[in-house]
């Protein structure tokens, strides 16, 4: 490493373009390109923040694990602070460590000295990999040749050294322990220091590659846990229910418990709609999903008098999400009138809770089976050929209420113990961690025993507040989501009918948060009404202004006291 070599897999990353990102915001996407001349072999990789991202104010939660497309990536990054940040284009933010290289660390302690023939940098006998500095060694204990010594790590990235023998000293010391080069502070509200941890648990088999990375993430973002004890126990958790974790974006599970039926009126006219153009960059893309799904025998091909268009959409990642257009078929089918929980009447129980978790059941439609009499329904078409669902699809109209009724089968106790379902949203709280460990756990086993799929980087686990329905849920009370925020300060002034609706559509849904909402939305309202012409004056900016305003800077809404 001192002569220069280069790493092939350690990529350094640009920004595409310049950036702004608002104060106070998190979870804001960047686009990240491989620098000219990087290449990489694998599609996955660790990102490795530069001390350029942090000179900026940015921040990120731990080592994100990101997926590689065409050269480029997506990085979640927050800014924390009181000021807008601007990235200027090509900006080097960090450097993609290729998932396979496992031996692979930013920084090694190493035991023992380092050779004395290694040109060390004087910065407390520290040798850094040339000009990018990726790789440290630092000697962490001093050692002779005689020495033997057994080493292991701890939930928080501490290198614990027990049983160092020497010559000279047969009984073993006390196990000695040694901190990775991160900051530590002595915060006593952080727990006791960790004892000797587990070697089963963190002898167990990834479900998947990467499995291990994604819970030090979780872990690190569970900010309701207090000590080592806890953490280690969260681990010990997500390990006891490997099997339910989703491996892939196409995995899920599949139940038994729940069949969809699609109740078209007798002697209804089958639904056919010609397929439409579709953008040439999608075909392969579509191609790739539609191959998929019949691996996976989501779907299946068929020969039926229905059909539905597809239309490929082109996610903020890169990639193209596949979506069938069931509008003609869904007037067919009667509304489900399953009954919905009120969330006005469930969220102020949550109030004194200490522990908020949600979970996220990977491709939850898809868990559920279409009764075979109805899927030809549910045809589509593509290059010439017609498939149809065995799963419940997106699209359908009652696919939420479907899934919802599954839920509430696979967790017929969910309300009186506390945890709340909204259409397909669970969330857990508790006031002890006790609890909300056992809850977790009772969750899981149903969910599982259901035979549902969770993706574990989707849910939020022990958390002090979560993103639930649109909202940001904590003890306190309910505030809209930052990202929700972030998209009413980025809304352009509307120029049309269709632009006015869909900026009312979006203060609508956080309309519990303005006061005085319909009178300050009044002259743009008005302009909906039939026969009335789009004029735009004056006050209809200043409606725009003061809605935007007002929800940027929404107050929290405390829970009602039921005692009052």
């Amino acid at each position: 490493m001192a002569s220069g070599q280069t790493i092939p897999e350690a990529c350094k990353t640009i920004t595409e373009s310049a950036m702004l990102i608002p104060a106070r915001t998190t979870e804001v996407s960047v686009r990240l390109n491989l620098a000219p001349g990087y290449r990489m072999e694998g599609t996955t990789a660790f990102f490795q923040p530069s001390p350029k991202l942090f000179d900026l104010g940015l921040t990120i939660n731990g080592n994100p694990l990101l997926e590689l497309t065409a050269r480029s990536t997506y990085l979640l990054v927050q800014n924390l602070t009181q000021a807008d940040i601007s990235i200027p284009r090509h900006t080097q933010l960090g450097t993609l460590i290729d998932y396979a290289f496992h031996d692979f660390e930013l920084v090694v302690p190493v035991i023992g000295p380092l050779p004395s023939s290694l040109d060390l940098d004087g910065e407390g006998g520290t040798l850094f990999t040339c000009q990018s500095k990726a790789i440290a060694l630092t000697p962490v204990l001093p050692l002779d040749d005689t020495s033997a010594f057994r080493l292991d790590a701890d939930p928080d990235s501490n290198l614990l050294i027990y049983s160092i023998v020497t010559e000279d000293d047969i009984a073993s010391p006390p196990a000695c322990e040694v901190h990775s080069c991160e900051k530590t502070t002595d915060d006593s509200s952080k727990g006791d220091m960790p004892s000797p941890p587990d070697e089963d648990l963190y002898n167990v088999a990834e479900p998947y590659p990467g499995f291990h990375a994604q819970v030090i993430q979780l872990l690190s973002e569970a900010d309701a846990l207090v000590n080592d004890t806890e953490r280690h126990q969260l681990r010990e958790l997500f390990n006891k229910h490997s099997e339910i974790w989703s491996t892939d974006s196409l995995d899920c599970g599949v139940t038994g418990i729940h069949v969809v039926r699609i109740p078209t009126p007798p002697g209804a006219t089958p639904t056919f709609v010609r397929q439409y153009k579709i953008p040439l960059a999608a075909y392969a893309a579509v191609q790739e999903i539609i191959d998929s799904l019949l691996a996976k025998r989501i779907i299946r091909e068929c020969n039926s008098t229905y059909s539905a268009p597809v239309w490929p959409v082109l996610k903020p990642t890169g990639k193209w999400r596949l979506t069938i257009d069931y509008r003609q078929l869904n007037k067919l089918v009667p509304l489900s009138r399953w009954p919905m929980t009120q969330l006005d009447q469930e969220l102020p129980k949550v109030a004194n809770a200490k522990y908020f978790s949600t979970v996220d059941v990977a491709n939850g439609f898809w868990t559920m089976t279409v009764d075979p009499r109805d899927q030809h329904k549910l045809a589509f078409s593509f290059s010439n050929k017609l498939f149809t669902f065995n799963r419940c699809p997106f699209g359908y109209a009652n696919s939420p209420s479907e899934f919802n009724i599954f839920l509430h089968k696979a967790m017929p106790d969910a309300a009186s113990r506390g945890t709340i379902i909204y259409v397909d949203d669970v969330l857990m709280r508790s006031e002890t961690w006790s609890h909300h460990l056992n809850e977790m756990d009772h969750v899981l086993t149903q969910l599982g025993t259901a035979g549902a799929k969770l993706a574990i980087m989707k849910g939020q686990w022990c958390r002090t507040k979560v993103n639930y329905v649109g909202l940001l849920v904590g003890a306190e009370g309910i505030l809209p989501q930052s990202n929700r925020i972030q998209a009413v300060r980025n809304i352009k002034t509307p120029t049309n009918l269709h632009e006015v609706r869909s900026f009312l559509g979006v203060c609508n849904y956080s309309r519990q948060f303005i006061e005085n909402y319909a009178d300050l939305s009044k002259p743009l309202t008005h302009l909906l009404q039939k026969d009335t012409p789009f004029v735009w004056d004056v006050t209809h900016n200043e409606a725009v202004a003061s809605l935007k305003n007002l929800l940027c800077e929404a107050p929290c809404l405390v829970y009602p006291n039921k005692d009052k």
